[in-house]
């Protein structure tokens, strides 16, 4: 099959997008493009609008990756002007070239169901999580139709197949809740599968002895969502309430909160417990988190990306805020924590509890789940690429 792909400007990908280096997040989306563009059987041109350069991406079978830049001061009405090129854009290309199939990601979506419905070519839809589910369930129509409006109408006016990662931010219900006569396919991510094998490599964390320092770790984009606030607010009760100084916290990503959570920090008087550390290169993570006993997870509405399997299989003990769908968490497998207004002292109260204690078992359990449910990408794409030879025959025979 030969595809049409329109795709966001991830942040996690910008440093290879721009300059050939190690991608810094998103591996969906790299693991896709680096999976089609060695295919015998596949091929496919992606556009991506951006705002610092122009650029054509070559991969070994022939695929194109084109950056186009965009200009505009005000981001909404960059993502405007953006949708608007890329329909142009799209248009144009399949009138030079034939394509089988038009894959849109995320805000791009409801460019694919557009076309879709203007020509015969099979479209699908690609959401990679969203925080848009809360909206709906308090009831925030005016966030819906304002922010989430091209998201929103996405699922009203569906791609002939849409496909959502399942993270726990319940993609499902939000899906159903605007269109509940569309199929959705509900699939995890992948995993590298040489990581795979360097993080089951790592021994498990064993007792979380008080004699030497417990070592926590949130790896995520410094953003309101990641909620590295609920860390600080946790390690503030382990410090200064619980009296546990023998305790670290580093908080490895970049982004918009830094300057935020710094002084956070600063205020609670944390700077000899908490520090904010750079992202690391995606293939550095085995070795990153093989530092660490406890790996923390309190993002808003849903938690299950590619670092938490990562953590699981690299046997570090994980604790997760059960904020969206945390179900396939207990006792058994994680520190499971509530979400609720006391959630840093319940957290830390769990943290201290288990000091001294041999939590092997519940680090194997996680694993053993992690590496039941999650494939290596190529496998992983298998499944997609099944999916799709499916729906397109459904289509095909209608």
């Amino acid at each position: 099959m030969r595809f049409l792909i329109v795709s966001e400007n991830f942040t996690g990908l910008q440093p290879w997008l721009y300059h050939d280096q190690e991608p810094r997040g998103m591996p969906a989306v790299y693991n896709l493009f680096k999976y089609l563009g060695s295919s015998s059987e596949h091929s496919f041109d992606a556009v991506i609008f951006n705002k610092k350069v122009n650029r054509v991406i070559h991969l070994p079978n022939g695929s194109t990756i084109h950056l186009y830049k965009l200009w505009c001061p005000i981001h909404y009405l960059w993502k405007f002007l953006s949708f608007v090129k890329a329909y142009s854009l799209v248009r144009n290309k399949l009138k030079s070239k034939d394509y089988d199939l038009i894959y849109t990601m995320s805000f791009y979506n409801l460019l694919g169901s557009i076309v879709g419905r203007q020509t015969d070519i099979f479209t699908l839809s690609r959401t990679y999580g969203n925080q848009m589910y809360a909206s709906v369930e308090n009831r925030q129509y005016w966030k819906i139709y304002t922010r989430y409006i091209f998201v929103a109408l996405a699922f009203r006016y569906p791609a002939d197949l849409t496909i959502v990662t399942k993270d726990g931010t319940q993609s499902l219900k939000l899906a159903a809740f605007f269109n509940p006569r569309h199929k959705v396919y509900s699939l995890y991510n992948g995993i590298d599968a040489q990581m795979k094998k360097d993080l089951l490599a790592i021994p498990e964390v064993e007792i979380l002895k008080s004699s030497s320092r417990l070592r926590m770790v949130c790896i995520a984009r410094l953003d309101k969502k990641k909620r590295q606030d609920l860390a600080i607010g946790m390690m503030e009760q382990l410090v200064h309430k619980l009296g546990m100084e023998n305790v670290q916290l580093d908080l490895i990503g970049e982004g918009s909160q830094k300057g935020r959570l710094s002084t956070l920090i600063k205020r609670k008087k944390l700077e000899d417990y908490v520090r904010i550390m750079p992202a690391v290169p995606h293939r550095k993570i085995p070795a990153t988190i093989s530092q660490y006993d406890i790996c923390l997870f309190c993002y808003d509405k849903g938690v299950m990306g590619n670092i938490l399997w990562e953590c699981m299989l690299g046997g570090r003990l994980i604790l997760v805020r059960a904020s969206g769908d945390a179900s396939i968490f207990n006792n058994e497998n994680a520190i499971k924590v509530e979400d609720s207004p006391r959630f840093e002292e319940e957290a830390s109260a769990a943290v201290a509890s288990l000091v001294g204690k041999n939590v092997r078992q519940t680090c194997k359990n996680s694993r053993k789940l992690a590496d039941k449910l999650i494939l290596d990408w190529e496998k992983r794409f298998e499944l997609e690429l099944d999916i799709i030879a499916k729906e397109r025959q459904k289509t095909a025979n209608v």
